[in-house]
């Protein structure tokens, strides 16, 4: 075994008195490398063959070049000669390469894995030995000991050299005994009890026989920290953590802490007042500060209020506005005086706006989506819409900005940071169950950052925001083709184009629905928050049996045949959710009129209505509660004496009332076939939790809905109900998965919905 010594020694030898101001650089020799090829070290120098300097600028370049070359953590020792030569110099470097590490090794962590150690490495096989990097290593795996409550551990390396100039690097572990935490004692205390500090305010716990806790000396002064907030919270705006201990208890892997706290005296709310406000009315501001004079001070409510008070001038462009708080405190009347004093300074104009990490994605894709462009105050209520909508086109993982002050201005430059997700092309594979249906499987091609300028280069058509999709669906009763293109900037306008084609087949107990049809629709924002859309669709639909007619029911005789649908569909849509893959706050709201045949031509003629509204509440604990209500009324006319089976509407399943099967809730026949409605209503109210932020939560639901033949036959003593829950899953490259499970509270049994996409 051996040591490496780190040794950095400058030594200047000048053996002969030059007469000349100008040292001349001769030639540059390098000594002593083993593996490292000289030219590599030449490169890094600064000094070249040729240069002229003085002595005293000679040996400010040498000491530069020495640190150029300490940077590489190459070399132990670097000694540097210079000798005369004819006409000049000679630069000679001598330099001891760090040995390899051929392998490393790790003794003693019975409580660590090799996994959880390699981790914390700073250095890796291959690489040359960095006494740096090791002692960074060893910190590293003593903090994660001492996280784990070993706080005796002691961590050394050991390098052990091999016959190839190669060495073994050994980290050897002495954990020593694990050490829990047995009591919190807290001294001084009366206005907190020790239950309220121990179970509200710190974050270290004591030791359980379900939860095994240790003691983190970061952790613990955070704590301390925390618990003076807690008291200037209260009013005592002057209790202090006088001191805390660690005690070891005898004979037990344990230890004691005890907290001592002088409280001090409560203090009210005294005098308020705010000066320099010009901008915004000072009665305004005052209106922000939740307490008024004679009421418990709160240290956390006035820092609040102050982060109020930034917001609401950050709010008409006054980033540079400076607030500060003195709180004075008045002993003899046991009040603190409040004096905030504000420099609005000017309102900021952005200079520039700058998009940062869209590798993939193009600038106007995002560009496009901003609220507040060059030239334009500064406002914050426009910069969050423009990420909450750069967030809602789906591409992103992740979105910051960042504000740099131009300086010797009042201009800043608005920098948007995005977070690219691994891919935009998500490829769904799903498979669900129903008793009408059977096993029904799901494959869905959604690719939601297209760009059709870079075919037929398949893999390089992303980044220009448009979406193509492609969708199969099969099973025993069913078979569904779907593809379709969309852009969402038509020419450069804020107009979107959607063509769609599909073919589908779905039997129905005694007959077959086919069709073959194809849809565009274009759509243009109406304000910031409401969206148009007109769609034109033309499909052929046949319905066929293998029965005889007269064998048939006369609600499916009467349909048998095939019809041209020529329609056109007219939606408004107001979506003002916050995030529109999981919402926690906000609305959206639509409304749709479809009209077929009469002056569009085929030979069915109707016309339908539906109306759906969704709302969404921020709940407890970052918990949402969401809820839906639906509506939709269709009628035939001209013509057409009824309305088609294949335009009616069905209820039940996994997209409206869960616990029932598909078509289930709504009229039927003699022979328990669905007939579907005309008339419909269903509601949706679901508790959702999230478990990981933006890809993991739990639901409850209760469901409820009906369809009906017509407005005379409308009862909402019909309305039947499902109760359940369920999780949803955001999974990379695949979407939105949910799976549920759906109690029907008139059946009295339940079943399990398998579902792709958001349901709402």
């Amino acid at each position: 075994m051996s040591r490496i010594l780190l040794i950095l020694s400058v030594v200047l030898l000048i053996s002969v008195a030059f007469p000349q101001d100008l040292l001349v650089i001769k030639d540059i020799e390098i000594d002593g490398l083993v593996d490292i090829p000289p030219e590599r070290v030449l490169t890094v120098l600064k000094m070249k063959v040729g240069d002229s300097f003085t002595e005293t600028r000679l040996a400010e370049t040498v000491r530069s070049d020495l640190r150029r070359l300490h940077k590489l953590d190459l070399f132990g020792m670097m000694k540097v000669e210079m000798e005369e030569a004819e006409d000049g110099v000679v630069i000679r470097y001598y330099l001891e390469e760090y040995p390899l590490i051929k392998e490393i090794t790790y003794e003693g962590n019975n409580n660590l894995s090799n996994k959880d150690i390699k981790k914390m490495l700073k250095i890796s096989e291959g690489d040359r030995v960095n006494p740096l990097k090791i002692q960074e290593t060893i910190n590293a795996i003593t903090d994660k000991y001492i996280e784990k409550g070993y706080r005796e551990v002691d961590v050394n390396a050991v390098v052990d050299e091999l016959e190839d100039s190669k060495v073994v690097l050994k980290f050897k572990i002495k954990e020593g005994k694990k050490v829990t935490i047995r009591r919190i004692k807290i001294e001084g205390n009366e206005v907190l009890s020790d239950w309220y500090i121990r179970a509200k305010v710190l974050d270290t716990k004591v030791d359980r026989f379900y939860n095994t806790k240790t003691l983190d000396p970061d952790v613990l002064e955070d704590d301390l920290r925390r618990l003076e907030e807690a008291y200037a919270n209260k009013g005592y705006i002057q209790a202090r953590v006088t001191n805390h201990e660690v005690r070891d208890v005898p004979g037990k892997n344990q230890i004691d802490i005890i907290i001592y706290v002088n409280e001090g005296k409560q203090y009210s709310v005294g005098n308020i007042d705010i000066s320099g406000s010009h901008v915004i009315k000072t009665e305004d501001l005052l209106g922000l500060i939740p307490f008024k004079r004679g009421d418990n001070y709160n240290q956390g409510k006035l820092d609040n209020a102050i982060t109020d008070i930034m917001q609401e001038y950050y709010s008409r462009g006054y980033i540079f506005a400076n607030i500060d708080k003195i709180v004075d405190i008045d002993e003899d009347t046991g009040s603190v005086n409040i004096r905030i004093v504000i420099e609005e300074g000017k309102p900021a104009k952005i200079r520039q706006i700058i998009i940062s990490g869209n590798n993939t994605t193009r600038d106007e894709v995002i560009r496009r989506e901003m609220r507040i462009y060059p030239g334009h105050t500064y406002r914050e209520n426009r910069v969050v819409r423009s990420l909450q909508r750069i967030f809602n086109l789906g591409y992103f993982q992740n979105i910051n900005r960042d504000i740099v002050t131009v300086q010797g201005s009042d201009q800043v430059d608005l920098i948007v940071i995005v977070e690219e997700k691994p891919g935009t092309a998500k490829v769904n594979f799903g498979a669900g169950y129903s008793t009408l249906d059977g096993i029904v499987g799901t494959i869905d091609i959604d690719w939601s950052n297209f760009d059709i300028s870079k075919m037929p280069k398949i893999w390089k058509c992303k980044g220009a925001g448009q979406r193509l999709y492609f969708s199969v669906e099969f099973g025993k009763r069913r078979l569904f083709y779907n593809v379709g293109f969309t852009e969402p900037w038509l020419f450069g306008m804020p107009i979107s184009m959607s063509m769609n084609f599909y073919r589908t087949r779905l039997y129905r107990f005694t007959y077959e629905d086919k069709r073959l049809g194809s849809s565009i629709s274009f759509g243009k924002p109406l304000s910031e928050y409401v969206y148009g859309n007109i769609k034109y669709k033309v499909e052929k639909v046949k319905v066929e049996s293998d029965y005889e007619e007269d064998e048939l029911p006369d609600w499916i005789a009467e349909n048998i045949g095939t019809r041209i649908t020529s329609s056109v569909r007219f939606m408004v849509d107001r979506d003002s959710r916050d995030n529109t893959f999981f919402a926690t706050e906000g609305s959206d709201s639509y409304i749709s009129f479809e009209v077929a045949g009469g002056p569009f031509a085929g030979n069915v003629d109707f016309f339908k209505i539906e109306a759906t509204n969704s709302w969404y509440f921020k709940f407890l604990w970052k918990t949402v509660l969401a809820t839906r209500l639906a509506a939709g009324y269709v009628s035939a006319y001209g013509d057409t004496d009824e309305v088609p089976i294949f335009e009616r509407f069905y209820i039940g399943g996994s997209q409206t009332v869960r616990g029932y099967d598909d078509w289930e809730l709504g009229p039927m026949d003699k022979y328990g076939n669905p007939e579907g409605g005309t008339v419909m209503l269903y509601s949706n109210l679901e508790y959702r939790v999230p478990i990981v932020k933006d890809m993991l939560y739990l639901v409850a639901f209760w469901d409820s809905g009906y369809s009906w033949r017509d407005f005379r036959s409308v009862d909402f003593k019909d309305l039947q109900s499902g109760v359940g829950g369920g999780v949803r899953i955001d999974i990379p490259m695949l979407g939105l998965m949910g799976f549920d499970y759906g109690y029907s509270l008139t059946h009295h049994n339940g079943l399990l919905h398998f579902s792709v996409g958001s349901t709402f």
